[in-house]
């Protein structure tokens, strides 16, 4: 008997530690929530991924007021978005068809990253060198080829004395690169295909690159200037060196992918139906040129006796106009806007087979089930969702126009056209010259000679030193000395990181008021954004009482960044 009371006893003891295992086993899982908005939990390891994330952009500090300000903003973004999903925002025509375009992204990406971004590297001497790129402004032309051999002929006639003007007429349809010898003009970081940038970038200013491959075909390019901005620091370097990775990952990935789609439509065996190519175009052209079709909710508006046809056929399979029409659902409008002639239209439709092939790869390597897949179609879905209610919210603030007018009335000095300056610079590498530098100049030397003779920047010789028409904003700290200048003076040495700067302005624009019908946009927009805070804050407390919210700030001391 005693023995079975004993044995009882461990049977109570054992089921009570079983109990309260339980019990603090649950309770800890509810530690782990900070706040909960209807279904939606944020646990503190979401927190802390997304509060991370928000330090590395704003460089706060660490303490408990940033913390319980972020978690304030979280629930209120967490209140939008369930709104938007009560509004069917997720459900209606256009969140079904965002929702698809994501997924697909998505599923691209994930394959992206497993066989392109994990082998992928920057290091800090790219960082600088794409800081230097940012800050300065390329003006060049061009000879385009549809392929290796027409531009490899193209560049040995350029070896051989013949001149960007004469065999523009022949490389190019457009009637204005045809006479104006393929100029392109000025332009700067991320306005060309990756790879045109990458070469124009690299040459000397008056130096012709041999063919580059370039998304469409290829390009021979001559710089005839570049325009680099005065003065660059190292703390603006420093402040925006996690844009410049992000950005450096980007184009990476870009040229990479390029390269693979490039490689996979030759594994893929692509072949046209070059007739079908000729009516598909000619039908685009003329609703591009109509401005019809190309807007459509099906991106191209097809007569039926074509949608049958056969137009491609690959490795992947036997696509005919309506497949095409159905895979190009999900490509943007400046991707469709891109098709400007045949050759075009069979790069699109090949990006469209080569695409299909690697979201069928994606998907047979199970990159669609993954835990990061989902996570990151849910956190892209609730952005886009975000987006667009507070969009709809915006739209809905009332302006009448009285209160506009007053509002311009008020503060015209507002809406002005920012002054600017067009300086002549000399930027030099060592103390002892500049010095020299300056003397010289006091003794009424030639400023246009020196920068010739003395400037280690590369500029074409017919504006040799001239930096474009700068505003405050591109001047940074500098601004007000720089725009004391009046004409034909001169300023320096400003001493820059490593460098000695000298600069001259050439002209000046003084800043100009708008009129109030000049201005509207600009005043309706300033005057939404003074009310925008009031409403957006106003919106959240409407929608916070028809939602159970419930949040848990005290846990936040007790979350680690471990």
């Amino acid at each position: 008997m005693p023995n079975r009371i004993i044995k009882l006893k461990i049977i109570l003891i054992l089921a009570a530690i079983i109990s309260t295992s339980a019990i603090f086993t649950q309770c800890n899982k509810q530690s782990d929530t900070l706040a909960e908005i209807g279904e939606k939990k944020i646990s503190g390891k979401d927190f802390m991924q997304k509060y991370q994330e928000f330090r590395l952009r704003t460089g706060i500090s660490d303490n408990g007021q940033a913390r319980r300000g972020f978690l304030k903003n979280y629930i209120s973004r967490e209140i939008l978005i369930a709104e938007a999903r009560r509004r069917g925002y997720h459900s209606d025509a256009e969140g079904k068809k965002e929702t698809e375009r994501i997924e697909i992204q998505e599923l691209l990406n994930a394959y992206h990253r497993k066989f392109i971004i994990e082998k992928m590297n920057v290091d800090e001497d790219e960082l600088i060198q794409l800081y230097h790129r940012f800050n300065t402004r390329l003006k060049a032309r061009h000879l385009y080829a549809p392929s290796y051999v027409k531009a490899d002929s193209l560049y040995k006639e350029l070896q051989n004395g013949k001149t960007f003007e004469e065999l523009a007429r022949e490389s190019f349809n457009d009637p204005v690169l045809q006479e104006s010898g393929g100029m392109l003009g000025y332009f700067s970081v991320s306005e060309m295909d990756p790879a045109f940038e990458d070469a124009a970038y690299s040459l000397a200013v008056g130096e012709i690159s041999r063919p580059v491959r370039i998304r469409n075909g290829y390009s021979i390019i001559k710089v005839e200037d570049k325009i680099t901005k005065p003065i660059l620091t190292e703390f603006e370097y420093a402040q925006q060196k996690q844009r410049l990775q992000t950005y450096l990952e980007r184009h990476k990935m870009l040229r990479s992918s390029q390269v693979l789609v490039d490689s996979l439509r030759d594994v893929l065996n692509v072949t046209f139906n070059e007739e079908v190519v000729q009516q598909l175009y000619g039908t685009l052209k003329e609703n591009r040129d109509n401005k019809s079709g190309i807007e459509n909710t099906a991106v191209f508006s097809i007569p039926e006796n074509l949608l049958k046809e056969e137009v491609v056929r690959s490795d992947n399979g036997v696509w005919n106009v309506a497949d095409v029409q159905k895979q190009a659902r999900y490509t943007s409008q400046s991707q469709q806007n891109w098709i400007r002639s045949t050759e075009k239209l069979k790069d699109f439709i090949a990006g469209l087979v080569v695409r299909s092939y690697i979201l069928g790869q994606a998907k047979s390597l199970g990159l669609h089930n993954t835990h990061d897949y989902k996570i990151s179609v849910a956190e892209n879905l609730d952005t886009y969702l975000l987006k667009r209610i507070e969009q709809s919210l915006y739209q809905e603030i009332p302006v009448p126009e009285d209160s506009l007018f007053a509002y311009y009335t008020n503060n015209k000095d507002s809406f002005a056209k920012p002054p600017k300056i067009n300086l002549q610079q000399i930027v030099i590498d060592d103390p002892e010259t500049a010095n020299t530098v300056k003397e010289m100049l006091e003794r009424n030397h030639s400023y246009s000679d020196l920068v010739q003779k003395y400037s280690i920047l590369a500029t074409a010789e017919s504006s040799p030193g001239m930096s474009g028409y700068l505003t405050p904003g591109d001047l940074g700290g500098y601004a007000d000395k720089v725009f004391a200048l009046e004409s034909d003076e001169w300023l320096g040495p400003l001493k820059v990181d490593t460098l000695y700067i000298f600069l001259k302005c050439i002209d000046k624009i003084p800043p100009k008021t708008m009129g109030f019908e000049e201005a509207r946009a600009d005043v309706e927009k300033a005057v939404k954004a003074r009310k925008w805070m009031k409403t957006r804050k106003n919106k959240i407390k409407e929608f916070r009482r028809n939602i159970y919210v419930k949040s848990y700030p005290e846990k936040l001391k007790t979350i680690s960044y471990n």
